[in-house]
């Protein structure tokens, strides 16, 4: 079973708008406050699971409350029917009416005398009219929905840990444990044995639990935000496969709602995140609804949806696995905008408020170097990003000093340009002044690259060094497999010595090429270089959109 149309009538920013949803997968993007939010809600809210029948993992039901993910306000949501349509495959709908109900609380006041407030309680009801008796009726549909908002994302860092203790996890089921920690592991890129899972309650948040790990080198307390984000994920989606094992004759699939899916997550694990939950929902006929802020996942879910059929009903059961929405108020209000499987450009013409992004060749801009190895370091920092199809890496072996040279002597050839300088650039003091003097001119755009010194020298000092991401990279299954080892760098007398120029650096770069990209160093330094990292993307993107705007 699944739901395969959502149709608004009106409510809020929506009128007579209607959604087909995926066979397994949909998505809704867009900018802030466009109704994202109220989609989800109206979706939970028109199934649930009595108790009797299964509950998950971490939550008391399978069942979604449309007040669960907002509030609703009695000035602008006045009582009203027929206000949306959700539409299942076996011909069953459930229509939504808004009414406000009376709800009366007695406490007692400073004199202890019971005093008797009433209050209005907003309320969604769905509502079906049985196909024997023609009668209506007000109840949901008997079919399993679970919610995850932001509120799951309460970091344990945040809490006071002091008095806190984690309830071990156990499987029953310990083909699912190992495919679900096998699944963890590749998505988080983690190389650490998980020798327990726990549960955590928290008292600062209404959501109750939160999701650890155990490793030999840190235990549940010491967990990221991305990491509880992915067992709360996972776990949701493994409620599901309990539902279709315990009771495969009834399990009929289920609705799963993820508000922010990508919330802490890397773009490579954003990604991966999103395949495990595609190849999840294809073996529970499961459908998955999300909303995502992320341009890099945008940017892979559509390479999966540009060749989605526009007829994509036969009768009313979708053909396409995957369908995505983006939403967009650009233009007031008054006059929301909806776009059926877009392509990446559309997304960016509409986040950047620019058309010609969404011309048919996006707009490259030129970036000039210093080298080949500082053109593979650019391409690898912005591989999975939404600036990775945006530049155009020049060709060239050039010096720093005769780059900035070019730039003084030809200012109208490297206005639309972009010089990147390597990361040692302004160790020079009449380099610095040269960069310093030349950025001073807005038609100039000279940025450096992360580290202090050459690419080739960075990415030696990054093995080399005693980081703890460092040491992960060292320790995945496939640095082992290669012989891949830190001490290799370390001992190495013809880099790590105090006679080894850069022609041997890049001589030794251009050896270890290929195991770099086969073994994924750039992830590693990225995730040990966070912030210097994301100082770099942010000028370059800065970078792009003047010149698109400007000398484009």
């Amino acid at each position: 079973m699944r739901i395969t149309l959502l149709k608004i009538n009106k409510f809020r920013l929506f009128e007579n708008q209607s959604f087909r949803l995926g066979k397994y997968i949909t998505v809704f993007s867009g900018t802030n406050a466009v109704g994202k939010s109220t989609i989800l809600g109206m979706l939970g809210n028109s199934s649930e699971l009595k108790v009797k029948d299964g509950r998950p993992i971490l939550q008391k039901q399978f069942r979604t409350e449309f007040s669960e993910i907002f509030k609703m306000s009695q000035t602008y949501d006045a009582s009203a029917s027929n206000i949306a349509e959700v539409d299942f495959d076996d011909n069953d709908k459930r229509i939504y009416r808004i009414t406000w109900q009376k709800r009366r609380k007695t406490t007692k006041n400073s004199k202890n005398e019971s005093v008797t407030s009433v209050k209005l309680r907003p309320r969604m009801i769905p509502e079906y009219i049985d196909s024997t008796t023609k009668r209506k009726h007000s109840q949901k549909k008997n079919w399993p929905t679970l919610f995850l908002g932001l509120s799951r994302l309460f970091p344990l860092g945040e809490s006071d840990t002091k008095n806190l203790t984690g309830n071990r996890y156990e499987d029953d089921d310990q083909d699912m444990k190992v495919e679900r920690e096998k699944a963890y592991k590749y998505i988080l890129s983690i190389n650490s044995e998980i020798k327990e899972v726990n549960t955590v309650a928290l008292d600062e948040t209404s959501r109750k639990k939160v999701v650890g790990i155990t490793t030999d080198t840190y235990d549940y307390l010491s967990n990221s935000s991305g990491q509880d984000n992915l067992g709360q994920i996972m776990l949701a989606v493994d409620s599901f496969r309990l539902l279709q094992k315990n009771n495969p004759q009834k399990y009929n699939g289920g609705l799963l709602l993820i508000d922010e899916l990508e919330a802490t997550l890397h773009p490579s694990a954003q990604n991966r995140l999103f395949d495990y939950l595609l190849k999840s929902a294809k073996k529970l006929n499961l459908q998955i609804v999300f909303t995502t802020h992320s341009l890099s996942l945008l940017d892979y879910i559509c390479k999966k949806t540009e060749h989605n059929k526009n007829e994509n009903v036969e009768g009313n059961i979708c053909l396409n696995d995957i369908e995505l929405y983006y939403l967009s108020i650009a233009n007031g209000i008054d006059n929301l905008a909806i776009v059926s499987n877009p392509d990446y450009r559309q997304i960016m013409a509409f986040l950047y408020e620019n058309p010609r992004l969404s011309l048919t060749s996006t707009t490259k801009v030129k970036i000039l170097t210093e080298d080949e190895e500082a053109r593979w370091f650019i391409t690898k920092l912005l591989e999975g990003t939404t600036l990775e199809n945006q530049f155009d890496l020049l060709p060239i072996k050039i010096g720093k000093d005769s780059l900035l040279s070019l730039a003084k002597g030809d200012p109208l050839y490297v206005s639309s340009k972009i010089i990147v300088l390597d990361g040692d650039a302004d160790q020079n003091q009449n380099t610095k002044r040269a960069i310093d003097d030349l950025s001073r001119n807005k038609n100039y755009k000279i940025c450096t690259l992360p580290g202090k010194d050459s690419p080739e020298k960075t990415l030696l000092h990054f093995l080399d060094g005693d980081s703890e991401i460092a040491k992960e990279y060292f320790n995945q299954d496939i640095c082992i497999r290669m012989a891949v080892t830190q001490s290799a760098f370390h001992f190495d007398k013809n880099i790590n010595n105090v006679h080894a120029g850069r022609e041997e650096l890049k001589k030794w770069f251009q050896n270890y090429k290929t195991i770099f990209e086969q073994t994924g160093l750039i992830s590693y330094y990225i995730l040990d270089n966070e912030i210097e990292v994301k100082s770099f993307r942010d000028k370059l993107q800065q970078f792009y959109q003047y010149i698109v705007k400007h000398c484009v």
